[in-house]
């Protein structure tokens, strides 16, 4: 499952870059070359740049290479170590889902309203945040169950759980 679900987050993530990527060059090409502005490109782009954040977000919990402070953390492989992380994973995921329901029902009550150029819902893209915080959630409750079931020594967080 957790390897379906990182597919899925990827291709949504490469989706969301490579037309985040490719709308900027259009509203650049034709507002500057052409001399005549595709208002919609911008709106577009915007939308596409708020699902690459969050999915982005979600990837970096999956891959745990989320900043983390490093000053008080006990040497890897000791039991304080562990419990820090763990810690911190479901400190971290608390957050998260708390996120997750405020964006929610932010993205529920503000669904009515609609864009400027393109006139969709404004639910296309403030639904990122809830679908991106929710995905970060399971992740950071993953990643503080392997910390706490974990027997073996500790490797780099940049090396991920």
């Amino acid at each position: 499952m957790w390897k379906l679900l990182y597919k899925l987050e990827l291709i949504t993530g490469a989706i969301a870059l490579s037309s985040f990527s490719v709308l900027i060059v259009v509203g650049v090409f034709t507002r500057y070359v052409m001399n005549f502005p595709v208002a919609w490109a911008e709106e577009a782009s915007l939308i596409a740049f708020a699902w690459l954040l969050f999915i982005g977000g979600a990837i970096c919990a999956h891959e745990n290479t989320h900043v983390i402070i490093e000053i008080i953390m006990p040497e890897g492989g000791t039991g304080q170590h562990r419990a820090m992380e763990t810690g911190a994973s479901l400190v971290a995921a608390m957050v998260c889902a708390i996120m997750t329901y405020v964006s929610f029902r932010y993205t529920v009550e503000a669904a009515p309203m609609m864009t400027a150029m393109l006139r969709l819902s404004t639910a296309v893209y403030n639904s990122a945040a809830p679908a991106g915080f929710a995905l970060m959630t399971l992740h950071l409750l993953r990643h503080g169950y392997l910390a706490f079931t974990r027997t073996e020594p500790d490797h780099p967080a940049e090396n991920g759980i």
